[in-house]
């Protein structure tokens, strides 16, 4: 029988042909600790997965793909998720800090180096059939405190949430409290800092504002 074939119609003989890729040709990285890594019929090549702590989750959904990834954790009970069909290259998700998540919506394509990052507590949500290009970051936080001249810090960390296929052009700066809404693109370079909520438009600028409304993205060429 042709190999694709039976493959095809054996979907549990593909997830162990993938599975033994990843444990003898990914040449993947991974020191887990006492924590839940779970791969499923994701293929892994060259990544690298840190994490310290206890009490974190790691979920590739099925047939998802990263390539040249790192992934790292320092602290408790965060999580991190892949949807099904994505794809990673050259992609850094890291967690800072205790009950963060990261989250990929299904079908996304990502593209590095790109980073999300989130801290003290935050979400990192991207939506199903997300595009990004190329050097976009994506931070909750600011890793550091500023203070008011009574000592109070006034920069908290915020959520981060991208919507349903969103593009992200080259070099996207997205910080904490963005809000991106669904079918939006935004233009190369620019900071994002703030809440949209208008869908089908075109963003950007430093700070990105709205510059197109009524539009939409396709990946294919017409």
């Amino acid at each position: 029988m042709d190999l694709k074939k039976y493959l095809s119609r054996n979907p549990k003989g593909l997830k162990w042909l993938v599975h033994l890729y990843n444990r003898t040709a990914g040449f993947n990285s991974i020191r887990r600790g006492k924590n839940r890594i779970c791969v499923g019929a994701s293929l892994l090549k060259r990544t690298k997965i840190r994490i310290s702590g206890e009490g974190n989750t790691v979920v590739f959904s099925d047939w998802s793909a990263l390539f040249h990834c790192a992934i790292q954790i320092t602290g408790n009970y965060n999580r991190i998720e892949i949807g099904p069909d994505c794809v990673l290259r050259q992609v850094e998700l890291v967690i800072e800090d205790d009950g963060n998540v990261i989250s990929v919506g299904k079908g996304g394509r990502l593209y590095g180096p790109t980073q999300l990052a989130a801290i003290e507590g935050t979400k990192i949500f991207v939506g199903e059939d997300c595009l990004f290009s190329s050097g976009v970051k994506i931070r909750t936080g600011d890793s550091h405190s500023i203070v008011n001249m009574d000592g109070n810090r006034i920069n908290p960390s915020e959520d981060v949430v991208i919507g349903e296929h969103v593009w992200l052009g080259t070099d996207v700066l997205c910080l904490k409290g963005t809000r991106v809404p669904g079918h939006c693109i935004v233009g190369a370079r620019s900071l994002v800092n703030r809440a949209f909520s208008e869908e089908n438009c075109i963003l950007a600028g430093v700070p990105a504002r709205i510059v197109k409304s009524e539009v939409d993205y396709l990946c294919k060429r017409l």
